[in-house]
This record gives structure tokens, sequence and C-alpha cells, in this order.
């Protein structure tokens, strides 16, 4: 007897062969998901499970070079960054010092409303100074005010899904305000040297690490410092050492003050990086770019061939005259009279043709009759992946 018992507390009965075969011939059970199945279209479609990381950096710089590409050459890539950043920033963020005074007291029973609405005039006055000053002081570089800071910070955060800035202190100025940004380009923070991908660093940005109980080094996730290379990869003008130079950034001072900015919204838990806004629709914005400029050059070579002539030029003529062998009387006729009545089309002359010659005007095909609703279509999903539809 089988000491194997079902749900009931009774033996189990002995698999028969038959049982098995007619167990094995029954259809799988269907996936719960369609996405997780192999039906059609699903098939060949088996990407590999990757981190965030391992998606995203060894393509990130290529991808960065692309997207930059598409914006100096592609007047919709342009235009779409140059209207998103518009619609964010406009001519500047201004701000509007609100201290919660219901918090903080807390602390003291002086704060209060009224303490609230004098504070915040104060600072907002300070910080219209700090943000308008003429010399554009709160730039590192002083080619800027505040409201062009925000812009190209946000610029790059368009492009690249992130920004990078340093808070530098400035000894000699003419204001009160020694703080100044020093906006970093994206492809400046990297590895130095070029060293590959670490627990420890990866794309330009080292974490924190610590030792276990049995001794063993592990990183967190959360970064320390920055490695900024002097000058752009892309100097051409550089002959220097300093690009091959790093600096160390920290990410803030000994008592909390931060040194590096780091802007960027992660997409997964444990993105060191972001992925560029138009990762998605590099592609389709280069398939849709190198159209427009083959429909261009087709409506070009249509439209510089009006009319043709069409003559009883037969196939044994054209063999002869490409064989060497001769034309006829006829077809030398023919050319020695265009010779001496050229055909065209200038001043509205009608042309005169020899004998059994016609004019043909040929038939338009560009631009292509669906040229402008393949575009709006191919346009609406793209200003869809940059948030602006």
């Amino acid at each position: 007897m089988s000491k194997i018992i079902d749900k009931h507390g009774a033996p189990m009965k002995a698999l028969t062969v038959t049982d098995a075969a007619d167990w094995g011939n029954r259809p799988l059970p269907r996936p719960a998901y369609t996405g997780g199945g192999q039906g059609q279209g699903m098939v060949d479609f088996n990407p590999s499970t990757r981190s965030a990381d391992a998606a995203l950096l060894k393509s990130r710089e290529k991808m960065s070079a692309r997207a930059h590409d598409l914006v100096r050459n592609d007047g919709w890539a342009k235009t779409g960054v140059d209207r998103f950043v518009d619609q964010v920033i406009g001519p500047g963020l201004r701000l509007k010092a609100r201290p919660d005074y219901r918090a903080l007291k807390a602390f003291s029973s002086k704060f209060d409303i009224s303490w609230q609405k004098e504070f915040g005039q104060a600072m907002e006055g300070h910080w219209r100074i700090f943000a308008k000053d003429v010399n554009f002081n709160c730039d590192y570089a002083r080619t800027m005010d505040m409201g062009g800071l925000q812009r190209l910070l946000f610029r790059s955060c368009a492009i690249d899904n992130e920004c990078f800035g340093i808070l530098r202190w400035r000894e000699n100025t003419s204001t009160p305000y020694r703080t100044c940004i020093d906006v970093i380009d994206t492809d400046r923070v990297s590895n130095p040297m070029g060293h590959p991908d670490s627990e420890e660093m990866r794309a330009g940005i080292e974490f924190r690490t610590y030792t276990d109980a049995q001794g063993k080094k592990h990183a967190t996730p959360e970064p320390v410092a920055y490695h900024v290379r002097r000058t752009h990869p892309g100097d051409t003008y550089t002959i220097s050492s300093d690009r091959f130079s790093w600096v160390r950034v920290p990410r803030e001072t000994d008592w909390g003050r931060r040194i590096m900015l780091h802007g960027f919204e992660p997409e997964r838990p444990g993105q060191s990086r972001g992925a560029s806004r138009f990762a998605p629709i590099i592609a389709k914005l280069r398939g849709l770019g190198v159209y427009d400029d083959r429909e261009i050059k087709s409506a070009i070579v249509n439209s510089s061939f009006p009319a043709f002539v069409k003559s009883p030029f037969g196939p044994d003529d054209a063999y002869g005259a490409i064989n060497g062998g001769g034309i006829s009387d006829y077809q030398k006729d023919r050319m020695q009279f265009h010779a001496d009545h050229p055909v065209t089309m200038e001043n509205v002359i009608i042309p005169q043709l020899y004998p059994n010659e016609e004019l043909v005007f040929p038939q338009k095909s560009h631009p292509n009759t669906v040229y402008e609703q393949f575009e709006r279509q191919a346009l609406r999903g793209i200003a869809g992946a940059l948030g602006l539809s």
C-alpha cells in the first residue's frame, strides 16, 4: 500500500503508464501575463536581465554624444529642447521665501507669521541682488545671471537627464556674496584615465565603502566624491596635460555644506547617472531626419526635370548606338534637327518637335501624398518622449 496520502488522508493510487502518457500530452498552462509568454512576436524578444548601471553605463557616452548631435543638427530636436526649457524655466525661477514658522516655534516663540513675512521679504531682496548682479558674480565663469544658469542646467537635464554644478567660494568679489556656481559638462565626470567601473567607482562617481565583520570591503549607494576632468575630452585646442588630469571633488564639506551638485532623476534603484531623455527616440529621430532629406532631394530632382521629349528611338537603334554599330538615318536627321532647333521652355516658347515626337510631362510623385501625415505621427511620438505632448 502506498504511504503517500492525498488531501483527504486516503492512500494515493499508483500512476499507470497510460496516465503518465495522458499527463504528458496535456497543454502547458498559459502564462498569466502575455508579456512573459512565447506568443506571436515574443519568441525572439528575449532581453537579458541587467541592473540599472549595467544597462546604462556602457552605452551612456555614445548615447549622450548622439543626443547632442541630434540637438545640434536636427531642427525638431533643437526645437523640442528649447520649448521644454522655456516651459519649465522661462526667464528664470524666482525665490518665494516662506519659512515654516509653526515648526520653528518649537525653538522660540519669536517665530510667528509677522517674522515669516519680514524674513521672507529680506531673503527675497538678497536673492534678487545675488541673482541679478550685472557683473554675474553668481556664475563662476561670470557670463550669465542666475536665470541663465538655471536654463543652462535644465538644458543639460533636458538632453542628458542630469546636470552637475560645483558650489565654489569666490574670494575677490564686488558683492557681499561669495558663493558662485561652476556648471560642469556631464562628459567631464568620468573615471580617471579611463579606469573600468568597479563597485567603489562608476562613471566618475566614488561611493562610500565600509568593512564588515569578516574584513570584506563593500560599497554603499551613497556618493562621497566626483572625479571631474580638467578639460572636456573633446577639446581640440588643448594640448597640455590637463586633458589627462582629473580633480576629485568631495560631495560635501566635513561640516555638511554641499560642494558638488548632481541633479538627475533615477529610473531604477541603484542608478548612478542619468539616462538621456532622447534614448528611446534617437533611432526614430535619426530615421525621420534621413527620410526628410531624401524626400526633399527627390522633390528637387522632380522639379529639375519638368518635361521630357518622347521619341521613337527603338531598341535596335539604342543597341547599335551603345555597341558602335551606328544609328539609322532617321535618328541622324532627328539629332541634326534638335541641334538646329534646341527644345526649350524658357519665355513660354512652344518647342518645335521633330515628326513622331511628343512632349511628356512626368507625374509629380514628391512630396509623397502621405508625407505630412507620416511626419505628424512620428513627431507625436517624439514629443511624448520629451514630455511635450
